[in-house]
């Protein structure tokens, strides 16, 4: 990396390659798969290229960031088949939320869905 303009306004250019390691989340850990953070300029702006996994309740999820953190593009994936949209709610929550299709496409509440919200919603912070 190399830090220009100190005195004024800070540029930063280069790249960090990221190689492996763990992030942890609030109820998650996300490992770190070969990523890179491009610096253009403005250390405020990064070009992101960020790819980890994780597993939600036994369900394996690939994560891809790509863009800038002001205009990331989430990319979530899953050899299980699930949508983008719960494995998006599955790492929000840490919940699996097994009964969330049934539930959407016949109107009627699962069991393991409404104890999936009563866990969050009223053992959130335990």
């Amino acid at each position: 990396l190399k830090l220009g303009d100190i005195l004024g306004a800070p540029t930063l250019n280069g790249r960090v390659a990221l190689t492996g390691g763990m992030v942890q989340a609030k109820h998650l850990s996300v490992e770190n798969l070969e990523s890179r953070i491009l610096f253009e300029g403005s250390p405020q702006l990064p070009h992101l290229d960020l790819h980890g996994k994780t597993k939600v309740k036994n369900t394996p999820i690939g994560i891809k960031i790509i863009g800038t953190p002001k205009e990331p593009k989430l990319k979530l994936s899953s050899s299980s088949g699930i949508s983008e949209e719960r494995l998006l709610l599955m790492l929000a929550t840490g919940k699996s939320w097994e009964g969330l299709g049934v539930a959407l496409n016949q109107g009627t509440l699962e069991p393991g869905l409404a104890a999936d919200i009563v866990d969050y919603l009223l053992f959130l912070y335990c």
